[in-house]
């Protein structure tokens, strides 16, 4: 969905957009939560993109693998509003490091995009210093796995009573 509410269908082929259209705009047409819907409330776009989401994903695996090795490594992610694959390190030596493993790989330039991000150790010892409610996504702290570094957040809201529930990627193991 856009940021208007609007459902975004990605496609490789145009030829398929009336197609989708067909399997999709009823959906929408669909009355929402016990109102009717209004013309034009929620469209379907049917967006024209260079990259399947299997194709990037791949790519995101292999370079996940690759880019673990590279010493001030953040994070990576896929953004399907912008078609591409997002990679955030920590320096300008771990981003000529991420950009040849991107050439050794062989994935296109323009199927990625790689920032630059300090790493940010300096976590809240008090989520309420900072926020007055929070949810799953919200980061509290970070991980280290080999070179790499990356966000770590909650997950839903359960509340143990000493402890948070903490999205599992906010370990040190693999597994």
């Amino acid at each position: 969905f856009d940021a208007a509410g609007n459902l975004v269908v990605n496609v490789t082929d145009e030829s398929v957009a009336p197609t989708i259209r067909g399997m999709v705009q009823h959906l929408l047409d669909r009355p929402r939560r016990g109102r009717t819907p209004t013309a034009g409330q929620r469209e379907l776009i049917v967006k024209r993109v260079a990259f399947d989401f299997t194709k990037l994903a791949q790519w995101r695996t292999a370079l996940l693998r690759a880019g673990s090795e590279v010493n001030g490594f953040h994070s990576i992610g896929i953004s399907h509003s912008r078609n591409r694959i997002e990679i955030s390190v920590s320096s300008p030596q771990a981003y000529s490091a991420m950009l040849a493993v991107v050439g050794r790989l062989g994935v296109p330039s323009h199927a990625l995009h790689v920032s630059i991000e300090a790493e940010q150790n300096d976590f809240a010892d008090s989520l309420t210093k900072y926020v007055s409610a929070f949810g799953a996504g919200l980061r509290v702290s970070g991980y280290r796995f080999g070179n790499s570094f990356g966000p770590c957040t909650l997950g839903w809201n359960v509340y143990t009573g000493t402890a948070f529930i903490t999205a599992s990627h906010c370990t040190g193991e693999r597994g």
